[in-house]
C-alpha cells in the first residue's frame, strides 16, 4: 500500500485504493489513511461504492478512468481538487465543480468542457487535449498541458493571476501570445515548433525557474544566453538544449544550473556551474543529495558530473 506525494495536489500526501473488496486490505488503508494525515486518494479500485464512504473527509482525489457509481464523488463535501476523465465530469453535481480549486482532465474523446463552470478554479492540468483552440477565462495560478498534438498556439488565457505554466509535447505549438511577464515558473518539454523562444523568454521578467527540454534525437538550440542576463529574478535554469555560442557564463549569477548536453565549446564545466543538489554513486546506486550536504562539497568524489 503505497503513500506517496502528489505534484499537482499541492504535494499532498497520497494514498493508492487497490483490493479494496478484500476486508482486511480495507481494514489498514483506513488505519493509514487515519494516522498519516491522508489528503488524496488514488482510487484504482472502480467500485467507488464499495470504499469512498470510508474516507469522506478527503481534499483530492484521483478517478480511474472505469469508475462506477460515480454519485458517490458528491459526498465528499471537503473535496477541493479532483483528476477525471472530461467523459465522467456529468457525473459530478455542479456544487462540486463550483468549489474546486485543483482540476486535471484526461480527455477520452472530443467532448469540450466549459470551464466556466469550475467558479473557483485555480490550477488546471489538461492531458491529451484534442481540440487545436484552447480558451481560458478563469483565474488560473498554474496552468499544465500534457500531450496536446493539434494546438498550434496559446493566446485566449487569462493571465490575470497566472505564475506557473508547464507545457508538454505540445508537437505543433508555433506561438505563445500571452502575456507571460507575471509568470515566476515556467517548463518546457518537447515544444520544438516555437517561434521566437529566446525573445519570448526576454519577456519572462519575473521568472524564478525555467526549463527549456527535449527529446527529439535532433535536439533543440539556443543561439546564446543573453536572457538570462534580463531575467533578474531567476534562481534556477535546466536545459539540454545546444546553445551556439558557448558562453554559459550568464548562468553564474543563479542558484542551480542543470546543463544535461555538454558541448566542446563550452566555456564552464559542469562542477563550475552553480548548483543546489548533485548526483552521487555508490556502487550500483545513483541518488540525487543537496550538495551543501557533502563535507567535502563539489570534491566529492562520489559526485557525477557532467561532460
Amino acid at each position: 500500500m503505497k503513500v506517496r506525494h502528489d505534484d499537482f495536489f499541492n504535494n499532498s500526501k497520497t494514498l493508492e485504493i487497490s483490493n479494496s473488496y478484500e476486508p482486511y486490505n480495507l481494514h489498514l488503508m483506513k488505519k493509514i489513511y487515519k494516522e498519516n494525515n491522508i489528503e488524496c486518494i488514488e482510487a484504482l479500485d472502480t467500485d467507488l461504492d464499495v470504499y469512498l464512504k470510508y474516507f469522506a473527509d478527503v481534499k483530492y482525489i484521483h478517478l480511474h478512468a472505469e469508475a462506477v457509481h460515480l454519485e458517490e464523488v458528491n459526498k465528499l463535501h471537503n473535496l477541493n481538487g479532483i483528476s477525471l476523465s472530461n467523459t465522467q465530469i456529468k457525473d459530478i453535481d455542479e456544487s462540486i465543480l463550483e468549489k474546486i480549486e485543483y482540476l486535471e482532465i484526461y480527455y477520452m474523446n472530443k467532448k469540450k468542457i466549459d470551464f466556466n463552470k469550475f467558479k473557483s478554479l485555480k490550477h488546471l492540468k489538461l492531458k491529451n487535449y484534442p481540440f487545436e483552440d484552447l480558451k481560458i477565462d478563469n483565474n488560473l495560478v498554474s496552468l499544465e498541458i500534457v500531450d496536446a498534438s493539434k494546438i498550434i498556439e496559446l493566446k485566449e488565457i487569462n493571465t490575470n493571476c497566472l505564475e506557473k505554466v508547464k507545457l508538454s509535447f505540445l508537437k505543433k505549438l508555433e506561438n505563445i501570445e500571452f502575456d507571460c511577464s507575471k509568470l515566476t515558473l515556467l517548463y518546457i518539454f518537447d515544444c520544438k515548433k516555437i517561434n521566437d523562444l529566446e525573445k519570448l523568454l526576454y519577456s519572462c521578467v519575473n521568472l524564478k525557474e525555467l526549463d527549456v527540454i527535449t527529446y527529439s534525437i535532433k535536439g533543440g538550440i539556443f543561439n546564446n544566453l543573453n536572457f538570462i542576463k534580463e531575467l533578474k529574478f531567476l534562481e534556477y535554469f535546466g536545459t539540454n538544449y545546444r546553445i551556439l555560442d558557448g558562453n554559459l557564463k550568464p548562468l553564474l549569477a543563479l542558484q542551480e544550473a542543470n546543463i544535461s548536453s555538454y558541448y566542446r565549446n563550452y566555456n564552464l564545466r559542469d562542477k563550475e556551474l552553480p548548483h543546489v543538489t548533485v548526483c552521487i554513486s555508490e556502487g550500483t546506486y545513483g541518488y540525487r543529495v543537496r550538495l551543501d550536504s557533502l563535507e567535502l562539497g563539489k570534491e566529492d568524489p562520489r559526485i557525477t558530473w557532467l561532460w
